[in-house]
């Protein structure tokens, strides 16, 4: 956990050191070791939600819904077309559509005209969500698709100052997107 107080403004997040295996491991254990503390604090927390694999477009809808998670935005993973990985950022849109499987489909054909050949779309690879203590519990118990429900926010949030509180809401506590740390030491799965 880092906290940095520069004049009036406040920053505050989870920093690593190393992003070897075994550090990613002990982080995952630390932050689902975290849940019971966290909500008998707090009724709804914010999450990055991480997946072991990149999940359909048409499937992250269903899973956020049958888990309870309201979606704030979610990454996901591209391939490029000379092989790069790639990531593209979407949210719902205005009337709640959660992922709007056309809109990415628009966007990856001026992607492919733009860049020369096929964008490949793999699927969702993390998400920001809300969640509750139910919800943590359901995507924290899908261990075929979830890697870490990471509630590290709240933790960081909750060690803070009061002072510093004020001015830095627990949603804005940085947290470190893990998808392409997972992928670099073999932790996904296909």
């Amino acid at each position: 956990m880092k906290t940095e107080v520069l004049g009036d403004q406040v920053a505050a997040g989870v920093s690593f050191s190393t992003y070897e295996r075994s550090a990613l491991l002990d982080y995952a254990e630390r932050v689902r070791g975290a849940g019971a503390h966290v909500f008998d604090r707090h009724d709804t927390v914010p999450a990055l939600v991480t997946f072991r694999h990149p999940i359909s477009l048409e499937t992250f809808p269903e899973l956020m819904e049958r888990a309870g998670a309201s979606v704030v935005s979610f990454r996901i993973r591209t391939v490029e077309p000379d092989g790069r990985r790639g990531t593209l950022g979407g949210a719902p849109e205005p009337d709640g559509t959660v992922l709007d499987v056309e809109h990415v489909a628009t966007f990856t054909e001026r992607q492919e005209q733009s860049k020369g050949g096929p964008l490949k779309v793999l699927g969702v690879i993390d998400a920001e969500v809300l969640v509750d203590r139910a919800a943590f519990d359901r995507l924290t118990s899908n261990v075929d698709d979830v890697f870490l429900v990471d509630i590290m926010r709240a933790v960081v949030y909750d060690h803070l100052p009061d002072t510093a509180k004020d001015r830095v809401p627990m949603r804005d506590v940085r947290l470190e997107p893990l998808y392409w740390h997972l992928e670099d030491n073999g932790l996904t799965t296909s």
